[in-house]
């Protein structure tokens, strides 16, 4: 099996986190916080995903709707002021999941990551996840037909009315996806593109920009517009729009002098990947890689984007994505669809230089065969170019992260452990026997995990409001046996109802028939988990 070392790739290697802030929206004093823990652990890139379905986050000079329309949530299901509730956002525009940054909050932004040397590439989700885009040109076409200009109306529109073509994305949307054979769909991008452009001269000179395309779907089958396309450009399919599309963003952005970067699901044509020179014949194409799901049959995807000439960033959703639930237990916030849990030990135990080696368990907790990680009769495909892999990278989702504290929660202490494996490449990750591998790996988790207590303190100092792992406690015969998954945090425990707390001691004996409740304790001592009880006789 192929191995690639860090130390093989460029000098701009992608080691970082990219935060979703469309779903719920996060202040400007937040994203320096993280753009300071960032720099702390020498990650080197963020990912700003500022559009999708539920919030357009960024002022962009001439289209107020964007903003004025396309960032808030209320109830108003015509979709005229905002964008329907969701997500638990309430029906008030003042609740959880409304907020845009201006240009000059956008700009403080650049200024803050570039002063500790983070490389910022924002993304505009392209061209599904648009439903927050699209109401907001259709409010926009509404109020310029109402002055009798037509022109205008139709300048940015990303909705072709007639188009009666039904879907379901995975999200529930029925209407998310702008049309690709619209004139007016390409000025709306142009104009986007250049006005971030603009915001980065001077600043951060913009070189890439993500345009999304995850969950890439074929729809606009019965679009007029589209009809069109086959008879003048030969696009014989809804399949073939898929390259028409990419291929004109990928002009406009070569025309501004940047490169492309995209979810590996815009690349794919009925099980074929589109051809990179085609797409993008000047310039690189960077693609952040996610589906390693073996059961999907996509444990060997990193290696053939690399393969076939795309600049690849391995985000792996089976042990990458900090949306997932850190355990498996129903009370723990967090999806479970790649993986059951994604904790800090399975990060650590990631193995960027050989991703054959990292699948381990289905969904149902059954082991993975060679066949099932590389479908081909177990024959695994070959890394050809490893010099397209260029770095690795955690994604947050904040569907279920309104608050500061939640999204705090569910991205420390992991991000720690992407920062290691990202950084430190070591002698396990070259070991071929898999319990070999296994019980070096544990024997350096020990080590790791006993020093983020010095890291605890570090985060408690700057306001991060990492996650507290309830123990693991047990009472055999009055003793108490605790368990932490970080040694060095303090577990304590109540024998009244958790009305007053004391510290769990080596060997302490508890005598009595009442329920003891335990808890960790942060290391200022200012939080606490989630509280574990043992019943009583």
């Amino acid at each position: 099996m192929d191995q690639i070392s860090f130390q093989y790739l460029q000098l701009e290697t992608s080691r970082g986190l990219h935060l979703d802030v469309s779903r719920n929206f996060q202040p400007k004093k937040e994203i320096y916080k993280l753009l300071e823990v960032l720099s702390m652990y020498k990650l080197n890139t963020f990912h700003f995903h500022l559009t999708d379905d539920e919030g357009w986050r960024l002022e962009i000079p001439g289209i107020p709707e964007l903003t004025s329309v396309g960032s808030s949530r209320c109830h108003d299901l015509q979709e005229e002021e905002c964008i329907v509730p969701q997500l638990g956002s309430g029906a008030s525009k003042t609740a959880y999941g409304s907020g845009y940054y201006t240009i000059n909050d956008y700009k403080d932004i650049l200024r803050y990551a570039n002063d500790r040397h983070i490389r910022v590439i924002p993304e505009i989700s392209l061209p599904i996840y648009t439903h927050a885009a699209k109401r907001a040109m259709e409010v926009r076409y509404r109020k310029y037909m109402n002055y009798g200009n037509k022109s205008a109306a139709h300048q940015f529109l990303l909705t072709d009315f007639e188009d009666k073509t039904e879907y379901l994305t995975m999200q529930m949307f029925k209407d998310n996806a702008i049309n690709k054979c619209m004139n007016s769909t390409y000025e709306f991008i142009r104009h986007v593109v250049r006005s971030i452009k603009d915001m980065h001269v001077d600043i951060q000179p913009l070189r890439t920009l993500h345009i999304g395309g995850d969950g890439m779907t074929d729809v606009w089958s019965n679009s007029s517009d589209c009809q069109t396309q086959k008879i003048v450009n030969g696009v014989n399919d809804t399949h073939h729009l898929r390259q028409h599309f990419v291929s004109k963003v990928s002009k406009i952005l070569d025309d501004e002098g940047l490169s492309m970067a995209v979810f590996e699901d815009v690349l794919s044509n009925k099980n074929t990947l589109l051809n990179v020179t085609e797409i993008s014949p000047k310039r690189d194409v960077m693609v952040l890689n996610w589906n390693n799901i073996c059961e999907w049959g996509n444990g060997e995807s990193a290696y053939k984007l690399a393969n076939a000439g795309y600049n690849v960033v391995i985000g792996h959703a089976t042990h990458l994505y900090l949306d997932h639930t850190h355990e498996p237990d129903p009370k723990q916030r967090g999806a479970s669809w790649a993986s059951r849990y994604i904790d800090t030990r399975k990060i650590f135990g990631f193995v960027p230089s050989n991703i054959y080696y990292n699948p381990d368990q289905d969904s149902n907790n059954k082991p993975f065969t060679q066949i099932d990680i590389c479908p081909s009769n177990g024959i695994c495909t070959t890394l050809k170019r490893p010099e397209n892999i260029i770095g690795m990278q955690a994604q947050v989702w904040t569907e279920a992260m309104r608050t500061v504290e939640e999204l705090h929660e569910m991205i420390f202490p992991r991000l720690l452990g992407v920062a290691e494996r990202a950084w430190h490449e070591t002698l396990w990750e070259k070991t071929e026997d898999k319990v070999e591998r296994i019980r070096k790996t544990n024997e350096e988790w020990t080590s790791f995990s006993a020093a983020l207590t010095k890291e605890f303190m570090r985060l408690d100092e700057m306001g991060v409001m990492y996650r507290l792992p309830p123990p693991g406690a047990r009472l055999i015969n009055g003793a108490v046996r605790v368990n932490t998954a970080f040694p060095g945090i303090h577990v304590e425990f109540s024998l009244d109802n958790e009305q007053t707390w004391s510290v769990v001691t080596t060997d302490m004996i508890i005598v009595g028939k009442e329920d003891v409740h335990f808890r960790t304790r942060s290391a200022d001592g200012s939080r606490f988990s989630r509280v574990v009880t043992i019943k009583g006789n």
